[in-house]
C-alpha cells in the first residue's frame, strides 16, 4: 500500500520514512523533487536514482513510501496544486510537521550552517543544543516556516487529513507514537516492535550539554 509523507524540513521525516520502510519492507523514496540529491559535486549527498519510478502513475498497491518537502515541487506548478493532485495517487498520506517552530527553525539553521562549514551534507548527525547560532539566523528560518506551514495547513484541510506532529511521532509514550500511524499500523507484516524502538525519543539528533536527547 503506497504511502506519501508531505512535510517540512526538521520534522523527523527522514527517520519516519526509513522506520516505516524497515517496518513494512517497503522501498523508501527520499525527496525525489530535491535537485541537490542529484548533484554529483556535493560531498555527503547520496546520489539517488528513481528513474524506474513513474511518479505520475503511482499505484495505491505499490510498496513505496515517498517523502516530499513542501518547498520542493515542479517549476510548472505551485506547491499546493501539485501536492493536492500528487497525494491522490497514494493509499495513505501522512502530513507531517512540528508544533515548536522555534526549535524547528533552530535545528534547520544549525544543519545548514554545519553543512556550509563542512562542505558536505550534515543533516543527519547529532548536535548540541548550545551550538553557536545567531538569533538572526533562526529568525530567517522562522520566516521560511511561516510560509511552509501555511501549505501544510491548507493541504491538511483540503485533503481532510489531520496533521501528524513530530512531538507525537517521537513521544516518550509508545502508545502515543503508535496512535499516529492510523490504518498504516494494520498493513500486513507491519513490525510494531521495530517501530516502537526506532521512534524512541532517545534516538533524536538534538542533545543537551550532557548528551541527553531533546525533543
Amino acid at each position: 500500500m503506497s504511502i506519501l509523507i508531505i512535510t517540512n524540513p526538521r520534522s523527523g521525516s527522514t527517520a519516519l520514512l526509513t522506520t516505516l520502510a524497515k517496518c513494512l519492507g517497503y522501498r523508501a523514496v527520499h525527496e525525489p523533487l530535491n535537485p541537490i540529491l542529484k548533484h554529483p559535486q556535493i560531498k555527503g549527498i547520496p546520489q539517488l536514482d528513481y528513474s524506474d519510478i513513474d511518479f505520475d502513475n503511482i499505484s495505491k498497491d505499490d510498496k513505496l513510501i515517498v517523502k516530499c518537502m513542501t518547498h520542493q515541487y515542479p517549476e510548472t506548478s505551485d506547491a499546493y496544486s501539485y501536492f493536492l493532485k500528487f497525494a491522490k495517487q497514494f493509499e495513505h498520506v501522512i502530513i507531517l510537521s512540528r508544533r515548536d517552530i522555534n526549535a524547528q527553525a533552530t535545528s534547520y539553521a544549525i544543519a545548514q550552517k554545519r553543512s556550509k562549514l563542512s562542505g558536505k551534507n550534515d543533516f543527519q548527525t547529532q548536535y548540541s543544543s548550545d551550538y553557536n547560532i545567531s538569533q538572526s539566523e533562526i529568525d530567517a528560518k522562522i520566516n521560511f516556516y511561516v510560509n511552509e506551514k501555511t501549505k501544510i495547513e491548507l493541504l491538511s484541510l483540503d485533503l481532510n487529513i489531520n496533521i501528524t506532529w513530530y512531538e507525537d511521532v517521537f513521544s516518550s509514550y509508545s502508545s502515543v507514537r503508535l496512535k499516529q500511524l492510523g490504518e498504516i499500523r494494520n498493513i500486513d507484516y507491519f513490525n510494531e516492535k521495530v517501530y516502537i524502538n526506532r521512534t524512541n525519543p532517545n534516538h533524536r539528533l538534538r542533545k543537551d550539554s550532557n548528551n541527553r536527547s531533546i525533543i
